[in-house]
């Protein structure tokens, strides 16, 4: 059958086809695959979208309304994207965080294998172009001299901290050469009022005698004592931590925070006084004033005023004046993707590096939490819901300690309340309004214990704690494990077991 002719006007249009570049034909193509390309992601999108929807719609039951399913997708992805944006400044790889309870959710242990490969990579990349991180440079110049053990303790001894105040006598153990196991009734306690009327929170000289009965073990040669208090659950100090005393020497070394910090305004709070409570609005409150807020600061801004505020503190007559005065906590909330550089100067707190004296489970790291204060600073009473160790690189911490089982004695806040499992009492007038008053906190027992550069505090799950910044003073500390020993204390006194909220803990 012989073909059919084609048409004039098809002809000329082959014709015109074979006559045009093939560069304009590819620019043709490209154009409608710019057009038609959009239009597919966003119909894909919308249907991801829908879908995600429909599951956190599902998720909340038959209740669950689709406005509520909404908002919740989007702070979802709001908080995405503010965490691919910090992932992408800091070149670290997309949805590794190290930050938050881990457990034996599989999607974190693949977080701490990312980020030790992660480490090694930008090693081996600041290794290629010549540079050097703040730590290396410091080492590169002989920062720590001979960078032995006994030199680093000795310098540390003599520049970086006061002598440490003699074992007291009505303690049944030498706190310097503590038993293998912890004594009976460990640690010994005394009666808060005493304690408070002895020396006054609101004074920051450090006074001939305190009231400390938390054993001292020495990094050398009491590891193995160590670990059997921190299996028992009990607190304790640890001293001459070889990565702990390099950390102090590099931070109290003139500049050298200011360069590694930068000036990256972040969250402080600001007190009308040396006093600050923990808060969070959780519930209605009618009538609530927060005792504190939160203003940016950069970390040369805010040791401006600790140092200018440092100065006003004169005689003793004019200390206690200077608690009324505005008094500002330095804050930083470090997770990997927004301060990686810390696991790095802080490595006995890295968990890729696995179980440690530091890090009691790996999978349950929750960050590390630096909190910088000036002089007078209190943090209110309170506990925490994780196990604590806790690092000062630099000037002197008051600590008063209470075991959980002083919880019903504490006056502690309901759980309802935005400062809630933090004590109501005011600790600095305490001594002289308790004193002829007969209530719960009248009958509380504790102990303190002064840190200084170097040291490490164990603080077990539950342990009440209340802090005293003596001078311009750096800690860093990092919660990791939970341990359910003192469960039945905290609950006769109104709180149930690790709540959320409770783990997020309050201010060190």
């Amino acid at each position: 059958m012989p073909k059919r002719p084609a048409s004039p006007n098809a002809m000329n249009s082959n014709n015109a086809l074979q006559k045009t570049p093939i560069f304009l034909i590819l620019l043709g193509l490209s154009a409608i695959l710019l057009l038609t390309v959009p239009v597919m992601y966003s119909q894909l999108e919308t249907i991801s979208r829908d879908d995600d929807l429909m599951q956190l719609g599902s998720s909340g039951g038959d209740g669950m309304r689709q406005d509520e399913a909404l908002r919740r997708f989007r702070k979802q992805q709001k908080k995405k994207r503010r965490r691919e944006k910090r992932n992408h400044n800091m070149d670290i790889p997309v949805g590794m965080s190290m930050g938050g309870g881990g457990g034996d959710n599989p999607k974190f242990l693949q977080n701490i294998r990312d980020f030790a490969k992660w480490k090694h990579q930008e090693a081996q990349r600041r290794k290629q172009r010549g540079l050097l991180s703040s730590r290396e440079e410091f080492e590169a110049n002989g920062g720590y001299g001979n960078d032995n053990l006994k030199d680093l303790k000795e310098h540390v001894r003599q520049t970086l901290r006061v002598p440490d105040r003699p074992s007291p006598p009505d303690v049944p153990y030498d706190i310097y050469n503590c038993p293998a196991h912890p004594p009976p009734k460990y640690p010994y306690a005394w009666n808060a009022l005493k304690v408070l009327g002895h020396w006054n929170p609101d004074d920051t000289e450090l006074p001939p005698t305190i009231h400390q009965s938390l054993c001292v073990f020495d990094w050398e040669t009491d590891q193995e004592k160590a670990y059997t208090y921190r299996e028992k659950q009990v607190p304790f100090v640890m001293q001459n931590v070889p990565e702990i005393m390099k950390t102090s020497m590099r931070w109290m070394s003139e500049g050298y925070l200011d360069k590694l910090l930068g000036d990256e305004a972040v969250r402080n709070e600001h007190s009308r006084n040396n006093h600050f409570m923990y808060w969070k609005t959780r519930y209605p409150q009618p009538d609530y004033e927060p005792p504190t807020e939160f203003v940016k600061l950069t970390y040369p801004e805010w040791k401006q005023k600790a140092r200018k505020l440092d100065d006003q503190f004169g005689t003793k007559d004019t200390k206690l004046q200077q608690v009324d005065k505005e008094h500002w906590y330095f804050r930083l909330n470090c997770m990997l993707e927004q301060h990686g550089v810390f696991y790095e100067e802080l490595p006995f707190f890295d968990p890729s590096l696995g179980e440690t004296m530091t890090m009691i489970d790996p999978n349950q790291h929750r960050g590390i939490n630096c909190r910088f204060g000036m002089k007078g600073v209190i943090a209110e009473t309170h506990f925490d819901s994780s196990a604590n160790f806790i690092t000062l690189m630099g000037g002197q911490r008051r600590y008063i300690l209470a075991h959980p089982s002083q919880c019903p004695n504490m006056e502690l806040y309901p759980q309802q309340h935005p400062s809630g499992r933090h004590s109501s009492v005011n600790w600095s007038t305490a001594a002289k309004e308790f004193e002829h008053v007969d209530r719960p906190f009248s009958h509380a027992q504790v102990n303190e214990i002064v840190m200084q550069a170097g040291d490490l505090l164990f603080l077990p799950t539950y342990w009440f704690h209340f802090i005293v910044s003596l001078n311009l003073n750096y800690q860093c500390n990092s919660r990791s494990g939970v341990s359910h020993e003192y469960d039945d204390f905290i609950a006769e006194c109104g709180f149930g077991a690790s709540t959320k909220q409770q783990r997020r803990g309050g201010h060190l």
